[in-house]
């Protein structure tokens, strides 16, 4: 429908419009208050600064069907107030300055109702207030009692409120139920102390105390509306309306009670009226002024408030912009907020947000740029939008869930985000140096001509992320769950740290070893493609060799294309065991790791007699479970030299467990199984024990068939092998820190029933002190061995 025959059957009194097709139709500066739009085709429809108050916009779309690309409507500057957007599709539309909230006629109606109420918050203040004054009554016993029951139960309900600005609870029902037992235990102590002639009046000073606090906290609540719907001057209405009614109740009482009780009248209106009405101004006012402790108050006046406001209730607001906007009484319940904009936003205070991300006081102060507090740990942020935000330097977001957000060119420097949920999460072209991504999820995240550099990726899961042209000089990569699927096209990158340096260990093992060098164009992704093809398993929990073997077993069963195969095992600190499981190129590592430990958790849950019974007669699991025992035990299983000292092996070798179809393909060698497809060889490495600073040494390494009679350190490798060729290709790598070396990658051939080959390496010790030199032997991408050379450097002799 063309957008002049809309304005003009509006203007001859049409108001229903219901399905008609606005898309790309312009009604800038146009009236259409009170329209029925419902169902309406508003595909970048232009609203622009038109006045639309009460107009109908239910379920009316900015994309007709899933899979469309969606035409967000323009309603800028336009005057909403009172509108209808309810299950409405409102994607990519623009509210940048529009006016939400209630028209003028039921704004002044809520008000109006608030003022009476702050009314009979004035009677009954006063009323409280003469009640407490019977204490200073001496004509009668009762007077007195009737005086301290009341200052003792209205006591007791100003700390609930204290207590509840604590709390943000519900201050009715608390307050009803401390009433009733305050006054229950007044009433007892009265027959006991006083005897039961003052029982019956102690009792009718309780429940009109308990009546009078009910009347004053809908006076609060009045108060609060007030404020929430016209602002300051209708808080300052209430309070006078309040003083006033307090004013009259006294006068009435003067008049009725004669000269005699003109000092119990105005002793009243200074307790009641100062304590009462003083205290609820001041919660009102905090509230109104984004204060959390008093929040609860202004969210049971938004009850009221927000009625016939801008309704955006179930709507689809994904990638909506509402910078600048004034949401004052709009409604946000269960509408879509993915993405949306809030910079800039006024009365974002005032709002019914339901249970989306806005019912966080702190989330709102953030998001509308007042925020000074960036500490959002364990915060639901899932889908916020924080596109090009700058303010977020060393914001900590430790274990909260930043999933799908959009953080594109925003600045996270130094930030925390630790454990957090970023999968999906589009980082394009923001600033992450130095930030912590330790043990988070990155799956699937964007990080393309993201700055990483010095940020820490230890443990983070990496499986389908994006590091297209993404720098990543000085990162920490310690144990990064990258996999085949993560893209490191084009990254940029001149070093990288093996280790994450602590107080405890400074020694982060950088890459390339030389302090001098650098990785050139594409040295990276080489250095890096050895670990690609493995799902490592970090248990940092209680661990069970039992329950690791049993899910282990189930992985593979129920993964059967994954072609699992147990790789190796370390020990990480004291509380990690690190297993690394080699895995067909296109296996779904993140899938994978998340089933094993559901199994893992369901297994340890299991009673003992049930675990022996899953490993009864496989003789497999029991052999992955001993290993694993055994190398929790003797955590310098990979690490130290072999332990022959009684003329057997006490420790066994390298293990690998392979399942293929469902079915096992044992590859356990050491005390547990012989191996037919495995080539055993033991170490024999050459080095000083003691070199000079800066004078280059030579590391010779060789595996032969015998325990060979000297050698600095003694490892068994055992490669295993699936072809009945007898040559295997072993790849070397060594890693000194202190060290500058030559080249730090060799390849050995290991032929069967000889010795191979010696491979000799050329360091240069750049550091006074112990040192020590890793070695690690690769083959086809899974370690099949390493060891650790120590050496003295001293200074250089004259």
């Amino acid at each position: 429908m063309e957008a002049s025959k809309v304005l003009k059957e509006y203007a001859l009194g049409r108001r229903d419009f219901r399905r008609v097709n606005l898309k790309d139709r312009s009604f800038e500066g146009q009236t259409l208050s009170g329209a029925n739009f419902s169902g309406a085709d508003i595909r970048n429809a232009n609203f622009i600064g038109a006045t639309l108050r009460g107009t109908n916009f239910t379920g009316a779309k900015c994309r007709l069907q899933e899979g469309e690309e969606p035409l967000g409507a323009d309603f800028s500057k336009a005057d909403i107030r009172s509108a209808n957007f309810s299950q409405a599709i409102l994607i990519g539309t623009n509210f940048t300055g529009a006016k939400c909230g209630l028209q003028k006629r039921w704004a002044t109606l809520l008000t109006i109702l608030s003022w009476l109420l702050a009314g009979i918050l004035g009677f009954f203040s006063i009323f409280v207030g003469y009640l407490v004054s019977l204490i200073f009554d001496s004509s009668s016993l009762e007077d007195p009692i009737a005086g301290w029951v009341s200052l003792i139960v209205l006591a007791g309900f100003l700390i609930l409120t204290i207590e509840q600005r604590k709390r943000a609870g519900t201050i009715a029902g608390a307050g009803a139920i401390a009433g009733a037992i305050v006054g229950a235990v007044i009433v007892v102590v009265i027959a006991v102390v006083a005897g039961l002639g003052a029982v019956a009046e102690a009792t009718v000073v309780v429940v009109a105390v308990i009546l009078a606090v009910a009347g004053a906290v809908a006076g609060a609540v009045a108060i609060a509306v007030a404020g929430a719907i016209a602002g300051i001057g209708a808080i300052a209405v209430a309070v006078i309306l309040a003083v006033a009614a307090a004013v009259t109740a006294a006068v009435v009482a003067v008049i009725l009670a004669g000269a005699a009780a003109v000092a119990a009248a105005v002793a009243a209106a200074v307790v009641g009226v100062g304590i009462v009405i003083g205290a609820f101004v001041y919660v009102s006012w905090r509230a109104r002024g984004g204060n959390e402790k008093d929040l609860w108050l202004l969210s049971f006046a938004m009850v009221f408030a927000a009625i016939d406001g801008t309704n955006f209730r179930g709507a689809d607001l994904t990638d909506a912009n509402f910078t600048e906007a004034r949401l004052k009484s709009t409604d946000l319940r269960e509408a879509t907020l993915t993405h949306a904009r809030w910079y800039g936003a006024k009365m974002l205070y005032h709002i019914r947000p339901g249970k989306t991300y806005l019912k966080d006081i702190q989330t709102k102060r953030w998001l509308i740029g007042i925020g000074k507090n960036n500490n959002f740990d364990r915060k639901n942020l899932r889908r916020i939008n924080l596109e090009h935000r700058k303010d977020l330097t060393d914001a900590s977001f430790i274990g909260a869930d930043l999933s799908e957000a959009n953080l594109r060119g925003a600045d996270l420097s130094g930030a925390k985000l630790v454990q957090a949920q970023l999968d999906g999460t589009d980082f394009t072209g923001a600033t992450l140096t130095g930030a912590s991504f330790i043990r988070a999820n990155l799956s699937e995240a964007k990080l393309r001509d993201a700055d990483l550099s010095g940020a820490k990726l230890v443990q983070a899961q990496l499986d389908g992320t994006d590091f297209t042209r993404a720098t990543l000089t000085g990162a920490c990569i310690e144990n990064w769950g990258i996999t085949t699927n993560t893209k490191l096209d084009e990254v940029k990158c001149e070093y990288v740290f093996m280790h994450l340096s602590t107080k405890e260990n400074s020694h982060s093992r950088r890459k390339p070893d030389n302090n001098s060098e650098k990785f050139e164009d594409g040295d990276f992704a080489d250095f890096i493609k050895p670990i690609f093809n493995t799902l490592d398993l970090y248990h940092n929990r209680e661990i069970e060799p039992r329950a690791i073997a049993i899910s282990f077993k189930q992985l593979a069963e129920n993964n059967p294309d994954a072609k699992l195969q147990f790789a190796s095992m370390e020990i990480k600190g004291e509380d990690y065991l690190l297993l690394k499981i080699k895995t067909a190129s296109n296996a779904d590592k993140s899938r994978l790791n998340a089933e094993y430990f559901e199994i893992y958790d369901r297994v340890k849950t299991l009673p003992p007699k049930s675990q022996v019974l899953l490993i009864e007669k496989d003789d497999r699991v029991q052999a992955l479970e001993n290993m694993v025992d055994t190398v929790l035990k003797q955590p310098s299983f990979y690490t130290e030299s072999y332990n022959n000292q009684q003329g057997e092996n006490k420790i066994p070798g390298a293990h690998k467990i392979g399942f293929n179809k469902g079915n096992y393909n044992e590859k356990i060698e050491g005390n547990y199984y012989k191996q037919k497809k495995t080539i055993n060889r033991f170490t024999r490495i050459e080095f000083t024990s003691e070199c000079i600073f800066e004078h280059e040494v030579e590391l010779k390494i060789q595996l032969v068939v015998q325990i060979p009679k000297q050698t600095r350190v003694l490892q068994k490798v055992s490669i295993p092998t699936d072809s009945e060729v007898g040559t295997v290709q072993v790849d070397l790598q060594i890693t000194a820190e202190n060290f500058n070396i030559k080249q730090r990658r060799k390849q050995l051939k290991v032929t069967k029933n000889i010795d191979s080959e010696e491979v000799v390496f050329q360091l240069v010790p750049i550091k006074l002190g112990e040192q020590m030199i890793e070695i690690e032997f690769f083959h086809e991408y899974s370690r099949v061995g390493y060891t650790i050379v120590k050496t003295n450097v001293t200074s250089k002799v004259e």
